[in-house]
């Protein structure tokens, strides 16, 4: 009777499993999406991605297959950390290497975007693009790290362009043309005389207007401007102001480096992106005078 009482008395004191030992870890889903210029399509012969997550690097490679490429992550956990980068190789070599990380979050699958662009082919640059411990995007070099909270949520249709007055036709080819300030738009040709102006810091700036087609109406637009003959180099200066019906932006006020970087060419480089990634861009050299007062 005795071993009876024990066997009851052990039986009652036993600790319950816990809470988190009857839970298994619920797993988070991550789609990585890569797409590509149009410009650029035509000459990725392969391209190959690399992901890597806490417990495993995974390898895949495309030959001459039409974008986009998707791959979907379903083994994650909540707070992994997912390092992708992505190599369009051309018959040559390689043409445009792109990084890019995020963490995993629980909820619903959600897409990390990247796009290759052409501004990123280190041949057709006119600054580095190599960007040591960043990546370039849309000829700028840009940090790698997404935040999930910019992620959006993944569709099996992300890669269809958004129906658009300034992109009506999907895949198309993004033309950029900069212009004289002032409507209606006159593009601006080579080696025209731009006039700067002072501002109320003592600085200077010349006024542009910007031209699209190929993009969506909320890009982004970035320019700089590099001085050769002074090898000075202007800054990245942007806006995310929404382009016109007619696809056309206005009053794009550059500024001007401070070392006067006047009476002298200047090469000036405008690149529109829109939220897809997807950016179109113009070179174009003019001059710059003495400030008009």
């Amino acid at each position: 009777m005795r071993h009876a009482c024990l066997i009851l008395a052990l039986a009652g004191c036993s600790t319950p499993p816990l809470e988190d030992e009857l839970t298994a870890p619920s797993h988070v889903s991550l789609a990585v999406g890569v797409t590509c210029d149009p410009e650029l399509e035509p000459q990725v012969a392969k391209l190959s991605l690399s992901i890597a997550t806490p417990r495993e690097v995974q390898s895949t490679s495309w030959e001459r297959r039409a974008f986009p490429f998707e791959v979907m992550l379903d083994d994650l956990m909540e707070d992994d950390t997912v390092d992708v980068t992505a190599v369009a190789e051309a018959t040559d070599g390689v043409l445009v290497t792109r990084s890019a990380r995020t963490l995993a979050v629980a909820g619903e699958p959600l897409l990390l975007r990247m796009q290759l662009n052409d501004e990123c082919i280190p041949a057709s640059s006119v600054r580095d693009v190599s960007c040591p411990g960043q990546t370039c995007i849309a000829g700028l070099c840009e940090e790698s790290y997404v935040s999930p909270s910019e992620l959006e949520p993944y569709h099996p249709d992300w890669a269809v362009p958004p129906a658009d007055a300034c992109a009506p036709s999907p895949g198309a080819r993004a033309d950029v043309t900069l212009g004289q300030d002032g409507e209606p738009f006159v593009p601006l040709e080579p080696g025209t005389v731009l006039t700067p102006e002072w501002g109320p810091q003592g600085g200077t700036h010349v006024w542009l207007a910007i031209r699209m087609r190929g993009l969506t109406a909320d890009s982004t637009t970035m320019v700089w401007a590099d001085f050769p003959t002074e090898d000075i180099e202007g800054s990245v200066q942007r806006s995310t102001a929404r382009y016109l019906s007619s696809c056309e932006l206005f009053s794009f006020r550059y500024v001007l480096p401070m070392s006067d970087a006047w009476d002298t060419p200047m090469h000036l480089t405008a690149v529109v992106v829109d939220p897809s990634g997807h950016a179109g861009h113009q070179y174009l050299d003019v001059n710059v005078s003495h400030p008009a007062n």
